[in-house]
């Protein structure tokens, strides 16, 4: 069931939606960018939606583990006091207000807090726990719905937190499907060219492109060992196929694992093969995975959705993804992409081999997988999903 619509657009809500969160623009990354498109499609849908952002030069800092938590902590505080001082000035002015949280538990606690200015609370969970938390335990049950991107992170928190509430969902993030889109061969040689002018990538060598923080967690290493196994047999694997790392590496610690990956490269003699680009403009991302020919999420952590790999399927780029976290439930093995072991990069270079080899099953499972995005992962899915939940608190 899904609300009620007038042509393409929602009729306008009499609500306001002020959502919270400790990462967006211009902080790069997946709860950025999952925010900024449900907000831009609940915009659309005759939702007013205000954004509350904790501010990025201090959402880096956080990220980088500085060792300053004392002030770390009284920066979080303040953003709650600050974050409560808009909530009150919207009920001043508008009967219906849902405060919607995001990722961190200081946002969740700015949405518990807000029940007592008679607004309703939603939260969203968008990474794994870190152990049991008292302010989790506190503000879970609170909440008047509580969200996860997905079953195995509903699953963590569970089992780790005492993250427990009557009303829970799932809401996997969404994908415009008329942005990430694919491409003809005129097109795709059009990008190739422009990119190997920008960031010397190869223009006629099969691509293979990893996309996100160039860290351990997200396995680049793992591409790196593939790409080695690869090049030792080039009798088993088409010649001259060529990976792409795009992505920043912001901190001292992420710098080492670069420097560590280079090094590497250079003992695999994998320098021709391997194409670092560092962070890209947003509109570079679609013509980057549509230009592919394969994309690659090699994660060892427990990734708890993955967006970057809908946005690639939603391309027509097949993906190999790890049996890790959310990522397993994007892809159907075999069918609209692969599943491969985490840390085995044997099993990626064998997938990666099998569609290499077989380009009308490549094609085949790009085709699957952008009708799965657009069946059950479009942002305007997503959107409606939350507009019924919202609607519902009032019902």
């Amino acid at each position: 069931m899904t609300p009620k619509e007038t042509g393409s657009v929602v009729a306008k809500k009499d609500y306001t939606v002020i959502m919270v969160t400790n990462v967006y623009f211009p902080v790069l990354g997946g709860i950025s960018t999952y925010i900024h498109s449900l907000s831009q499609s609940l915009t659309k849908m005759g939702v007013k939606v205000r954004i509350v952002a904790y501010p990025s030069m201090l959402a880096r800092r956080d990220s980088k583990g500085s060792g300053m938590r004392l002030l770390s902590k009284i920066m979080h505080v303040l953003f709650i006091f600050y974050s409560q001082l808009v909530i009150m000035r919207y009920r001043l002015t508008t009967r219906k207000v849902i405060v919607h949280s995001h990722s961190a538990n200081f946002c969740l606690m700015v949405s518990a807090a807000s029940k007592r200015l008679n607004c309703k609370a939603v939260h969203t969970f968008h990474s794994p726990p870190h152990g049991c938390d008292p302010k989790i335990e506190k503000a879970a049950p609170k909440m008047d719905l509580l969200l996860f991107v997905s079953e195995p992170t509903k699953k963590l928190y569970e089992e780790q937190t005492r993250a427990f509430n009557k009303n829970t969902a799932l809401a996997p993030g969404g994908v415009n499907p008329n942005r990430f889109k694919p491409v003809s061969n005129e097109e795709k040689q059009k990008h190739r060219l422009a990119y190997n002018k920008k960031y010397g990538i190869p223009v006629s060598n099969p691509l293979i492109i990893f996309l996100g923080r160039v860290i351990k967690e997200k396995g680049p290493d793992v591409l790196v060992e593939a790409m080695g196994i690869i090049s030792k047999a080039q009798s088993k694997y088409p010649a001259d196929c060529h990976a792409v790392i795009i992505g920043p590496s912001s901190n001292c610690d992420e710098n080492e694992f670069q420097a560590g990956l280079e090094k590497r490269i250079y003992e695999l003699g994998l320098k021709e093969n391997i194409t670092f680009t560092g962070p890209v403009r947003s509109h570079e991302i679609p013509e980057l995975l549509a230009m592919a020919d394969i994309f690659v999420m090699p994660a060892v952590w427990q990734e708890p959705v993955g967006l970057v790999a809908l946005e690639a399927m939603s391309a027509c780029t097949p993906a190999i993804v790890s049996d890790v976290g959310g990522l397993t439930q994007l892809v159907d093995d075999g069918d609209d992409g692969f599943i491969v072991k985490p840390g085995e990069p044997g099993s990626l270079a064998e997938k990666i081999r099998a569609l290499l080899k077989d380009t009308k099953k490549a094609r085949t499972m790009g085709a699957k997988g952008r009708k799965k995005v657009i069946a059950k992962h479009s942002t305007r899915k997503l959107a409606l999903e939350h507009i019924e939940w919202y609607d519902s608190f009032w019902k």
